[in-house]
C-alpha cells in the first residue's frame, strides 16, 4: 500500500483539487491512463468546506443545482478528469516514506 496524492484538474475549481488516498491496487497507473475516481471518492479523505471553497462559479452554479449525493457529483466530475496527465514519485525526508503524486486533467 502506497500513500497517493491525487490532483484534479477541473474548470468547476479555481485551484486543483487535491485529494490524499490509500493505493492498494498491486500497480500503480501511467500516463494516459484512466483511473475512477470511485478510488479516491470511496476513501473519504476530502471535506465538503475545502471542496466549496475551490469552487468557481460554474462549479458552484452545477454544486447548487445538483439534486443528490455529494459522492456522485464528484463521480460526474472526476469522470471527466480520470485520465493521468503525470506522475510524480517523491520520498519524505523526515520518515523516508514513498508517495506518489498523480495529476488528472479534464478532457
Amino acid at each position: 500500500m502506497i500513500d497517493i496524492k491525487v490532483s484534479v484538474e477541473h474548470s468547476y475549481f479555481l485551484d486543483t483539487l487535491d485529494v490524499w488516498m490509500k493505493w492498494e491496487c498491486p500497480f500503480l497507473p501511467r500516463i494516459g491512463e484512466t483511473v475512477s475516481p470511485w478510488l479516491w471518492i470511496e476513501q473519504n479523505t476530502f471535506e465538503i468546506e475545502k471542496i466549496k471553497e475551490r469552487l468557481s462559479g460554474e462549479g458552484r452554479k452545477s454544486f447548487d443545482e445538483w439534486d443528490g449525493e455529494l459522492t456522485n457529483w464528484l463521480y460526474e466530475v472526476g469522470i471527466t478528469a480520470d485520465v493521468v496527465s503525470n506522475v510524480v514519485y517523491f520520498r519524505s525526508n523526515t520518515d523516508n516514506t514513498t508517495y506518489v503524486h498523480l495529476f488528472m486533467q479534464e478532457e
